[in-house]
């Protein structure tokens, strides 16, 4: 039942995805592979587990099969549907190439690391937990990173593997280049495991390796120059004095970017803006991967709506969801101020990933179809509201003139005729259909 309006989006990105993919990895002579989409999350846990439940599980790939939940199965906005598709297909690529003895830690890394790469707004957003995992020497060592999937201790595990693992296929690719990690894949095949693979492949020990991954993990997020250490509660136990506890922390630890983050948020609720700007901005400077719901882009960008700056207001909505591809309220607040100042490929920038998340909102490919007339695409303006119908709009003698315009501005008369007259027959009052329809019948 999802298929009207989820399919064509799913296929087309497939083919991206595998297109993708087949430019990156030798794949030619690959079978094609069979993508399932269940609207019922039982239903999908039956296909692969034989039982219902498993709520954990978005998608899972056989090899030849790909099967996974529709945004229909979670509640709206609970996962994107679109990272689970290509991260999903990522695993057909590599289980092919390894005949199915790649180890797990290698086949998420890579899943993640390859989706974040095609579309890095779709990142996991675990830097500060990974962060501070990392300080505290909490990581799992590289050869024992299985155990982080097959035999987790906590329950925040086997997320932080899934980072762990996409952070050293990164390492792996921009120190030694892909060619090394797709020479990983035929040493798997063979039946060796990952110490043996690792020894042959780089020439060096498993540890060796492990600990080059470290150092590279320090230069990415300059541990050496930025301070991670952060009690809040140290800070909730002055709230009475937080201006001046605040400020002292943050005299001290200059380079904190979460206490710059809460000196900045203090400031904002007080309305002095100035100084908000500032600690809000180092914040962003000392760490700008931090997109939780608490982020600085997303502070600043409300005092600047706040001040009337919606320009500058843009600017940090468009770099959060840039990072963050699963903010609907970020990107639907974007797309509107980008639309009220007619930057068009801006809001269809935002709707689309919108649709990537919550792609049977009617409102999504209204807000899309309309983005895409004003910028003169016609045949995409066509599609979203041809889409927008199947979605059940509220209005829809209104959705059904939306259509009707968009093919009068493509020049396809007949076709505008037929939803005008589509229109009038919900409402025969109604003016814009009235009046497609005689400009249609006024140029025959």
């Amino acid at each position: 039942r999802d298929d009207p309006v989820l399919g064509q989006y799913a296929l087309d990105l497939a083919e991206q995805c595998w297109n993708d993919l087949s430019a990156k990895y030798d794949l030619r002579g690959q079978k094609p592979f069979v993508l399932e989409v269940f609207p019922e999350h039982d239903d999908f846990a039956v296909r692969c587990f034989g039982l219902p439940g498993a709520q954990a599980f978005l998608g899972i790939c056989f090899g030849n099969v790909v099967a996974m939940d529709s945004p229909r199965a979670r509640s709206k906005g609970d996962f994107s549907w679109g990272e689970t598709l290509w991260h999903e297909i990522v695993h057909v690529t590599h289980l092919r190439l390894s005949g199915n003895r790649i180890p797990r830690w290698l086949a998420e890394g890579i899943a993640v690391y390859e989706t974040t790469a095609a579309r890095p707004y779709w990142q996991m957003n675990l830097d500060f937990p990974f962060v501070l995992a990392f300080k505290n020497r909490r990581l799992l060592p590289l050869r024992d990173l299985d155990a982080g999937f097959n035999r987790p201790t906590n329950p925040g595990q086997v997320s932080l593997s899934y980072f762990q693992a996409a952070q050293v296929v990164e390492f792996i690719v921009q120190k030694y280049g892909r060619e090394k990690l797709v020479s990983m894949f035929p040493k798997f095949r063979a039946g060796l495991k990952t110490p043996a693979v690792v020894d042959e492949v780089f020439g060096m020990d498993i540890d060796a390796l492990d600990r080059e991954f470290r150092d590279f993990i320090v230069q990415k997020y300059n541990l050496r120059n930025v301070d991670f250490d952060f009690e809040p509660e140290q800070i909730a136990a002055h709230a009475e004095d937080a201006q001046a506890r605040l400020a002292q922390e943050v005299r001290e630890h200059p380079t904190n970017p979460l206490l710059n983050l809460r000196f900045g948020l203090y400031y904002k609720r007080a309305k002095e803006y100035e100084k908000a700007i500032t600690y809000l901005g180092k914040a962003k400077e000392l760490f700008p991967r931090y997109v939780d719901h608490d982020n600085p882009y997303r502070a600043l960008a409300e005092i600047y709506l706040d001040m009337g700056q919606k320009e500058r207001a843009i600017q940090e909505l468009t770099a959060l969801t840039a990072l963050n591809g699963k903010d609907l309220e970020a990107l639907r607040l974007l797309a509107d101020l980008c639309t009220e100042r007619k930057q068009f490929d801006c809001a269809i920038a935002a709707l689309t990933k919108m649709l990537y998340v919550a792609p049977f909102d009617p409102a999504v490919h209204q807000k899309l179809g309309h983005a895409y007339l004003a910028a003169r695409r016609y045949d995409d303006a066509i599609r979203e509201f041809q889409v927008h119908l199947l979605a059940g709009p509220d209005d829809l003698a209104g959705a059904h003139g939306d259509l009707a315009d968009a093919y009068l501005q493509a020049g396809r008369k007949a076709e505008a005729k037929q939803a005008a007259l589509k229109a009038l027959e919900i409402a025969p009052d109604y003016e814009r259909a009235q009046e497609i329809l005689l400009a249609c019948i006024g140029q025959e």
